[in-house]
C-alpha cells in the first residue's frame, strides 16, 4: 500500500507491505531553507538535516515540534493497524459434528459419512485452536483479509439451519427467526 499525503508544508510518504513486514515512512518539512526529514525504515529512526544548525529560534522550534507530533501520530496509527490481532470463533452445532487439525489440514466431519478437508496454505501466519472437543474453532491472525476469507470458507462449508439448529456459525452471531414463523402458544 502506498500513501502520499500533503498538508500545508508537510509531505508524508507511507509504504506498507504487511506480507513481508516492511514499513517505510518518511515525513519532510521545510522551514527557513532547512529541510528536516524523518525516516522510519525497518524500525530504524533517522533524523536528517541538510544544514548543521546550532540555534533554532522559537518559531521554528514550535513548527518542528508540530512536525514531530504529526509524525508520531501517523506512526502510532500505522503500528496500530499492523499489530492488531484479529480473532474469529466458529461454533459447530450438531450431533457427531467434529473438527480436527492435522498439520495444514482442517478436517470437518458432519455425521458419519460427510467429511470436508480444507487445506490451509500459509499455516504459519494463522493460529488455529480447536476447543470444546472439536465444537469450537478459534482463528487468530494479524492479516484480517486472510482470516475473514478462511472463516467464511469454513462457515459456508455447512450452512447453519435455523429450524434444526445444526451447522456452523460464528460465535458472535445471534440468529433469530422472523416473527411470522414464531408461533404464539
Amino acid at each position: 500500500m502506498l500513501y502520499k499525503l500533503k498538508m500545508n508544508n508537510i509531505i508524508t510518504l507511507l509504504i506498507i507491505d504487511k506480507y513481508i513486514n516492511y514499513i517505510y515512512i518518511s515525513l519532510s518539512y521545510n522551514f527557513n531553507n532547512i529541510k528536516n526529514l524523518i525516516i522510519l525504515n525497518n524500525s530504524i529512526l533517522k533524523f536528517i538535516t541538510n544544514n548543521n544548525i546550532k540555534f533554532i529560534n522559537i518559531n521554528n522550534n514550535i513548527k518542528f515540534i508540530k512536525f514531530i507530533i504529526t509524525f508520531i501520530s501517523k506512526l502510532y496509527t500505522i503500528l496500530k493497524f499492523i499489530n492488531t490481532l484479529y480473532e474469529l470463533n466458529i461454533k459447530i452445532t450438531g450431533i457427531f459434528y467434529i473438527s480436527k487439525l492435522i498439520k495444514n489440514k482442517l478436517i470437518l466431519r458432519f455425521g458419519y459419512l460427510e467429511y470436508i478437508i480444507i487445506y490451509i496454505s500459509n499455516i504459519n501466519n494463522i493460529n488455529i485452536t480447536i476447543k470444546q472437543n472439536g465444537y469450537l474453532i478459534n482463528l487468530s491472525s494479524f492479516d484480517k483479509n486472510f482470516i475473514t476469507t478462511l472463516g467464511s470458507i469454513i462457515k459456508y462449508s455447512k450452512k447453519f439451519n435455523l429450524y434444526t439448529n445444526v451447522g456452523l456459525k460464528y460465535l458472535s452471531d445471534n440468529i433469530k427467526l422472523k416473527r411470522r414463523y414464531l408461533k404464539n402458544v
